[in-house]
């Protein structure tokens, strides 16, 4: 992993934390101080709730789908290789169907 890796995910990790309590404080305090609050102020703190919780999904969502280097090098020694053989796929069974007697159609017409 290298310095940048290591900034990049601190930075990650650093602004998931602060979101994350940012959205938390702003739920308490609608919960806990509603009653002394204009109505402008609840629509204000609901948005910048639903805004700040926006950001932390899609920073989530980076954070998880984002291409890591790996941590462990690749067990095989180099100079290994490694061969899977698999067996080769039997033909499907032949079916034969025998009808014996005459064929017929019937036909009615009304």
């Amino acid at each position: 992993m290298t310095d940048v890796d290591c900034l990049l995910a601190r930075a990650q990790v650093g602004l998931a934390f602060l979101f994350s309590f940012a959205v938390f404080a702003l739920v308490f305090c609608l919960i806990f101080y509603h009653s002394g609050m204009s109505s402008v102020e609840v629509t204000i703190l609901t948005s910048l709730t639903s805004v700040l919780a926006t950001i932390l999904t899609l920073q989530m969502n980076f954070f998880f789908a984002r291409t890591r280097p790996p941590a462990l090098p690749d067990p095989v020694p180099p100079g290994t290789t490694t061969t899977i053989t698999t067996p080769p796929l039997a033909p499907p069974p032949t079916v034969t169907t025998t009808v014996t007697g005459p064929l017929t159609q019937t036909e009615s017409h009304t």
